[in-house]
């Protein structure tokens, strides 16, 4: 057995470095830092990603670094680093340098957005320009398996759901629901409040937020900060279900920390014996008390409410409101009277039922047949949701000829034959010297080649071109400014851009209020280039998105060295808000008939074309509407039927009604806008059959169902600006579609008065 020996001692030579390999596979993360016991110097403790370790791609997302100082306090820099949807490396930094006291820990928050749902962060700590500490973290998709990673990574179509307390049953919901894979619901709850961002970008990415205030400690520990995140995201288009039964005079009253979120005043807290409008509501199957000898609920009243009641309890003066659902600012939020977390709901078994027609409005949970059709067109043009499709629009430019695979195939054939059998004859049977071959080949490369660069130059052009689309909503009551901004840039050689983004001098917004986050924009899906896929990036260099504040994450983000190749163009996007000191003149009301009249009138400084105003499932043609020019709408006019006008129905000669089929291969800018605009009030995925999950934000339907009406128009010139170097780029702009929607409030019609009896006859 003396063989054996030699192994056994050659085993402490190599075990330090399996150690180090085991080190390096285990867990989610690799390591490549500087000694820091050596140095004295600041290090990473801890990285925490999203809601509950889960962010959505294509997304801004928050990130908490938790930093141990060194042996002194210090200033240094954080830098994040995630890829882009084109997988290129994408650094995030801010402007301010963070300081760490010596030996103690600060948690850093910072924002990023993730490109791919396979990927990897890589938070630095830099000093002077020098890497003191740095790892590197896994991200995974959800869908991933048990793979190790530091955080989920959720699919653009999927419906993210961030639960603040108990998850009140949204986990069955979303298996009534039955939706495809690629638009299932996810669910993050947050036990602990210091898991909130302080920023509302970092709930970009979040379609729903819920708040269940059975647990007062943990309401209480929100920070105002994080408060006002909540409700600056629900006021430029977030939807918040608030459910507040036993702790309303707490939690809504005077001086309550949610007072803010209320469609209405606090009335009191009342005992509720009996709900059978609730369970109506759920189309629940079983009672809700069937369980309990001694019913009661805690349910919360409000006064002077500012929504539509969807179910109550009682009749007549004794009726008591459970479910409002209203509008604030841009967004909405639905309001639940009672704890749904508590007894003894948490025992019903239609619990699911109920929180899966608040969070859809529906009472079919059946799978949707437009969900479920995945056509084979759709798979080819690679895209499955209308993001996609705008994107394909915007990717047409003016001037550029798409040079297709045969007309490649063409010119090398042609080529083939001019040095070969062309040459040969002309050599041949021509000059009949066949030593010219000497002069005549190279000649026949250098005139092809010189041919071939201005055929090129003549089809991909000489210059940088844009194009853009802006979509600017306007909340008259709130004062609130919301923009999207979309273009497409392509460039006519390989450069490095230095680009910002801000609002042009006709944009009605407060200019210290701006906030501006300029990034990339994804593909959802798995298609060529999109944000599922793992392709390899066409270029090896990284550039930067740079905050011009750090803490609150407010101010304005630009791109720094972003790389763009030849002949190919960059997707860009940007979110921004902004406050306005523009007033509103309306006096609309609405008519017992449901419709709507009274005047309107353009706030702005520049005319609108195109114009209409909406109004529940009504739209009004009013044409042009120059600057702050007025128009009325009197009673009895006849609207057009908004989901006719948006699917473009009619009546067939047998009187059939036919709508126009959505087109997936449609590059018409404007009709894809009108459609994303109101998506909903069109018929949703029932008329187009595919997602509109990526940019929801920008369907306003819910404000219509609100009982708002929206101005609708478009205007001739961009609403923002995007500058190279700081200089503005609107030479380049070739083509652009901005429009501009201003969501009104609408007054009750005053009761008509009563006529006098006629006397009796005598």
């Amino acid at each position: 057995m003396q063989f054996l020996f030699p192994p056994l001692l050659a085993m402490p030579r190599c075990f330090p470095w399996l150690f180090a390999l085991c080190c390096l596979c285990i867990g989610g993360r690799t390591a490549r830092a500087v000694d820091v016991d050596r140095t004295g110097g600041p290090r990473i403790e801890a990285v925490r990603i999203g809601f509950d370790n889960r962010c959505k791609v294509g997304s801004w997302t928050p990130v908490w670094v938790d930093i141990r100082g060194g042996l002194e306090t210090e200033r240094v820099q954080l830098e994040l680093t995630a890829p882009d949807a084109d997988g290129v490396a994408t650094r995030f930094t801010v402007a301010d340098d963070v300081e760490i006291p010596a030996r103690g820990v600060v948690a850093i928050e910072r924002y990023i957005k993730v490109g791919r749902v396979n990927a990897s962060l890589s938070v630095a700590i830099q000093r002077g320009g020098e890497v003191v500490d740095e790892q590197t973290y896994a991200l995974r998709s959800a869908g991933g398996g048990s793979q190790s990673a530091a955080a989920r990574v959720v699919l653009a179509t999927q419906f993210f759901v961030a639960a603040i307390g108990d998850t009140i049953g949204i986990e069955d919901a979303a298996k009534l629901l039955r939706w495809p894979d690629s638009e299932t619901m996810v669910v993050a709850p947050i036990k602990d409040a210091a898991r909130l961002p302080r920023d509302a970008a970092g709930y970009q990415g979040v379609d729903t937020i819920i708040i269940a205030t059975s647990d007062l400690e943990l309401i209480n520990a929100i920070s105002e900060q994080q408060l006002q995140a909540i409700e600056t995201w629900t006021l430029q288009g977030g939807r918040l279900l608030l459910c507040v039964g036993r702790n309303g005079e707490r939690l809504l009253g005077d001086g309550g920390r949610l007072r803010r979120f209320a469609p209405g005043e606090f009335s009191n807290v009342v005992t509720q014996r009996r709900s059978p409008g609730l369970e109506t509501y759920a189309s629940a199957s079983s009672r809700l008390d069937a369980k309990s000898a001694d019913f009661a609920l805690k349910m919360t009243q409000l006064k002077n409410i500012d929504g539509i009641v969807e179910a109550s309890e009682g009749i007549g003066r004794s009726v008591r409101p459970t479910i409002i659902r209203g509008s604030h600012g841009l967004g909405q939020i639905i309001f639940v009277g009672l704890d749904l977390d508590q007894s003894p709901f948490t025992e019903w078994r239609d619990r699911g039922r109920l929180v899966a027609r608040l969070m859809t409005g529906e009472t079919d949970f059946s799978p949707r047949q437009a969900e479920t059709v995945r056509s084979g067109r759709v798979s080819h043009l690679g895209f499955d949701d209308l993001a996609g499709q705008l994107r394909a629009s915007l990717d047409q430019f003016e001037g550029v000829t798409l040079v297709v695979f045969s007309w490649v195939a063409v010119v090398i054939i042609v080529y083939g034959l001019l040095i070969g059998p062309a040459d040969y004859f002309f050599l041949r049977f021509g000059l009949r010297r066949m030593e010219a071959t000497w002069l005549t080949f190279p000649a026949l490369v250098v005139l092809f080649g010189a041919l071939t660069v201005m055929l090129a130059y003549s089809w991909k052009g000489r210059q940088l071109r844009i194009n853009q689309v802006d979509i600017v909503d306007i909340d008259a009551k709130t004062s609130t400014v919301r923009g999207a901004y979309f273009a497409h840039l392509y460039s006519p050689r390989t450069q490095l851009l230095q680009l910002e983004l801000q609002p042009a001098e006709s944009v009605p917004a407060n200019e210290q209020s701006v906030q501006m986050r300029l990034s990339w924009q994804g593909l959802p899906g798995k298609g060529l280039g999109g944000m599922n896929t793992g392709m390899a990036p066409l270029v090896d260099v990284s550039y930067g998105i740079r905050s011009d504040r750090a803490a609150s994450g407010q101010g304005k983000t630009s791109l720094e060295g972003l790389p763009i190749q030849v002949w190919s163009s960059k997707s860009l996007s940007a979110r921004w808000t902004a406050k306005t000191d523009h007033a509103f003149a309306s006096d609309l009301v609405r008519e017992n008939n449901g419709q709507v009249s009274g005047g309107v009138e353009n706030p702005l400084d520049i005319p609108l074309s195109e114009c209409y105003l909406l109004y529940g499932r009504s739209a009004y043609p009013l044409d042009q509407l120059a600057p702050h020019s007025r128009k009325v709408i009197r009673q009895g006019a006849r609207p057009l039927n908004l989901e006719w006008k948006m699917t473009r129905r009619q009546i067939t000669t047998d009187h059939r009604e036919l709508s126009t089929r959505w087109n997936i291969a449609d590059l018409d800018v404007p009709r894809i806008l009108e459609i994303m605009m109101f998506h909903e009030a069109a018929g949703g995925q029932r008329y187009t059959k595919i997602s509109h999950r990526y940019e929801r934000a920008l369907d306003l339907s819910y404000q219509l169902q609100a009982g708002r009406a929206i101005l609708l128009g478009r205007a001739e010139k961009p609403a923002t600006q995007l500058l190279q170097d700081g200089r503005p780029m609107s030479d380049a702009v070739v083509r652009n579609w901005c429009y501009y929607r201003i969501v009104l409030p609408v007054g009750a019609a005053a009761p008509a008065p009563r006529q006098a009896a006629p006397p009796p006859a005598l």
